[in-house]
């Protein structure tokens, strides 16, 4: 069948989400690319409880589905105790992608947890040969965990992955999913769905202003050195998600993509506040223009994912 050779492999893992970068894959698949578009939507800007405060830009992972929702492309989950290898067969033969969540106990390419301790993994399923009892699936790249790669296992090994998994992990969460793309006229609930996370991101850029305001307050009324240091600490955390963020769009969608260029526009503004706080000599114009500008391309790229889903 060789369908494994429609998936694109040159993803990057940067942002530590296993589940959501397979999803991409799968998006890639089906020639979707919205999701990894609009995959800034699940970073929003959030205050933490912290004194003093802390601003955090955090993974909303809850909001994954309906990123790929919005992107017509969902997912359905199967509660498979027996007859695996059948079912994801039926699976595949019906164009149906495959993804699993593993245990790397189990597996023998996972040379760091094979035997040694038990690791939940997401792999897909992508194609099988049935004359050597073996699926094709794609995974991690062992030797380079920022990629992913082709391989075989057989159906004895990925049993043993997928039912070891089951056994020795109690909570129950899915472990199998199986995705289909959606027609976008029959997608009834995309523009409610549409609404709610851009109005999350953009409820977070009002708590991103109101947090720089208060930072600007404290540098003009020239509040100690001590209690600004947790900011310099602060402004570098959100700098090094904002340029993974860039990064990720830069290798996924391409350096001339105008959500790049917004995205990268944003993780230099912060590069430039952080510089600014860092050095002792700031001004408060520097740190007003800087804030302006960090407020101004979070705005714009809004304004720009707004349109993607349109």
């Amino acid at each position: 069948m060789n369908s494994y050779e429609k998936y694109n492999l040159n993803k990057y893992n940067g942002l530590n989400n296993c589940f959501f970068s397979s999803a991409i894959t799968i998006c890639d698949y089906f020639g979707v690319d919205e999701c990894k578009k609009g995959i800034a939507l699940l970073y929003p800007y959030s205050i933490g409880n912290t004194t003093p405060i802390q601003l955090s830009v955090e993974n909303n992972g809850e909001n994954i589905s309906e990123l790929l929702n919005l992107s017509c492309v969902n997912y359905l989950t199967r509660n498979c105790q027996t007859n695996l290898i059948g079912t994801i067969i039926n699976d595949l033969d019906e164009k149906k992608p495959v993804m699993l969540y593993i245990d790397c106990f189990y597996d023998s390419m996972s040379k760091f947890s094979f035997g040694r301790f038990h690791l939940r993994h997401y792999i897909i399923v992508c194609d099988y040969i049935v004359e050597e009892n073996s699926f094709w699936i794609v995974q991690h790249d062992y030797a380079n965990e920022n990629t992913y790669t082709y391989r075989k296992i057989s159906f004895k090994e990925l049993e043993n992955c997928y039912y070891g998994g089951l056994k020795h992990f109690k909570q129950k969460k899915s472990t199998y999913f199986w995705f289909y793309k959606s027609n976008d006229k029959d997608l009834h609930t995309k523009s409610i769905s549409n609404n709610s996370l851009l109005y999350e991101y953009k409820h977070s850029t009002d708590v991103l202003e109101q947090f720089l305001q208060f930072f600007f307050v404290c540098v003009k009324e020239n509040v100690s050195d001590v209690y600004l240091a947790p900011f310099v600490k602060n402004f570098n955390e959100i700098l090094q998600v904002k340029k993974t963020l860039a990064t990720f769009y830069i290798n996924e969608v391409g350096e001339s993509d105008n959500l790049t260029q917004a995205v990268s526009k944003i993780a230099y503004a912060w590069e430039q506040l952080y510089q600014i706080v860092k050095n002792e000599s700031r001004t408060i114009n520097d740190i007003s223009k800087s804030i302006s500008d960090i407020i101004g391309c979070e705005s714009g790229l809004c304004i720009k994912l707004g349109k993607l889903f349109e």
